[in-house]
Formats: structure tokens, sequence, C-alpha cells
């Protein structure tokens, strides 16, 4: 991988010139294009995927695609993108730094969990407005 490769000159050319904190510099520029690579894997969510999306659904004649969007599921859906990336990437960007690597693994289960779950929520907010279109959700409630 390229970034593996810029980091390993990197870790080199610091050895070279005699710095002692090569190693902590070369894992704080890791972390960083981490960083880098979610916020672009990000952007190409928002812009791409959700809005292409979005454009698409609002041509369809369906309404319950259109409920989806108002709950935001397509939102939070979109915003799983990041931590799939971070998580997927950590071992290859900081090998070697196995504390780093399942920290910020943790970090990023935390972070699609809490996302995950509130893609979920909005999925089952869209669900439930889907629902009461129907005439038979005035006979038969699903909340109490």
């Amino acid at each position: 991988m390229i970034l593996a490769t810029v980091l390993d000159w990197l870790g080199t050319s610091l050895e070279d010139s005699g710095a002692s904190v090569s190693k902590w510099m070369t894992t704080a520029i890791a972390i960083a294009g981490l960083a880098v690579l979610a916020v672009i894997g990000f952007y190409i969510a928002k812009v791409f995927l959700r809005n292409l999306l979005e454009s698409i659904i609002k041509r369809t004649k369906f309404t319950w695609d259109d409920h989806l969007v108002k709950s935001k599921f397509f939102f939070w859906f979109t915003q799983l993108v990041p931590g799939i990336l971070v998580y997927a990437f950590a071992p290859t960007v900081l090998e070697g730094e196995l504390y780093w690597i399942r920290g910020i693994q943790a970090a990023a289960e935390i972070y699609m969990l809490t996302v995950g779950y509130l893609a979920v929520n909005a999925l089952l907010n869209g669900a439930m407005a889907i629902y009461r279109t129907y005439p038979i959700s005035r006979e038969i409630p699903i909340r109490g």
C-alpha cells in the first residue's frame, strides 16, 4: 500500500537523521493518514452515494422511499463508511503497533455500533411512517 511505503520511508529517513522520536512521529503520521482516509470516505459516501440515492428516490413514484429519506436512514447508513474504513485499514496502516490497532479498532467498533443503532432507529421510524399511510393503521395501530 502506498501509505505503508511512505511511512516506512519516513521512519527510515527520521532514523537516519538521528531523530529519537521517529517511532512516535511515524505512528502519529499513520494515525493522521487514517483520519484523512476516513474523511475522504465520508465525503465520497456523502456526495456520491447519499446524494445520488436521494436524487433517484425523489424521481420515483413510490412514497415509501421518500419516508426513508425523511427519516434520515440514508444519512445514518452512509455515516458507517468512515468507521468501516478505519476498522479495516488500521492493521495495514499501523503495522506492528498492536496497542494502537486494538484501541483504534475498539473506537471504530463503538462508532459503528452507535451509528448502526441510529440507522436502524431511522429505518424503523421510516417503516412506522410508511405503515401510517395505510388505512389499516388507524384500526390496528402499532403503538399502544
